[in-house]
């Protein structure tokens, strides 16, 4: 009598996935990506509106901090690294926050190097909420531009940001914090108000 072959033995016979069985496998990572997707977006977007705002921040506290340590003409614009000019709007004392080295260069956002703009967020809404940050907005290739007007600004200007909600604080001590494209123009939100954080001083 012949031994049995195990080849014959349908315990160690090899099956395969049908067809059906691939088509449903397919259809269930299919659904996976398909939710997974909108959620990895999602959280990416928050991230880089959550790094704009960091740097907002960090544009804000140096800024304040050169105000009062006594920015208020071209000498000292320029002792602190910032472009002083004589503006319609009001004097005032300008530049770009960097936060590569958390300081302030004396450079144009106009002349900024477009490989060097740090603006993250896009027009995906990341529902990151700061004053004088448009969650909705898009910032890629932007920067930061800090200006301190120490005797104050017009009206006129004041009105291009938020509705014009400012328009009554005109020719007080202020700084403006907002974003502009590198060698372009000013950031806006949907209604196409200038984006920015306005900070009222005392004299």
């Amino acid at each position: 009598m012949k031994p049995v072959s195990k080849h014959n033995n349908k315990l160690f016979a090899r099956s395969a996935f049908t067809l059906a069985e691939l088509l449903i496998v397919l259809a269930i990572v299919g659904v996976l990506v398909a939710v997974s997707i909108p959620i990895f977006t999602f959280q990416l977007e928050k991230s880089r509106e959550a790094t704009d705002i960091a740097n907002m921040r960090a544009a804000k506290s140096l800024a304040v901090e050169l105000f009062y340590s006594g920015v208020y003409d071209k000498n000292s614009a320029q002792a602190n690294g910032l472009t002083w000019w004589n503006d319609v709007n009001g004097n005032n004392a300008c530049g770009v926050y960097d936060p590569e080295t958390g300081t302030i260069s004396n450079i144009s956002p106009k002349n900024w190097p477009k490989a060097k703009a740090y603006g993250e967020g896009m027009a995906t809404d990341g529902f990151n909420e700061y004053f004088g940050y448009c969650s909705t907005s898009d910032y890629t290739g932007a920067v930061i531009q800090i200006t301190i007007y120490p005797q104050g600004t017009k009206s006129s200007l004041l009105k291009q940001f938020d509705g014009g909600i400012y328009a009554g604080m005109a020719n007080k001590p202020c700084i403006i914090i907002e974003w502009k494209n590198a060698g372009g123009d000013y950031v806006k939100d949907k209604n196409g108000n200038r984006i920015g954080y306005i900070i009222f001083l005392d004299e």
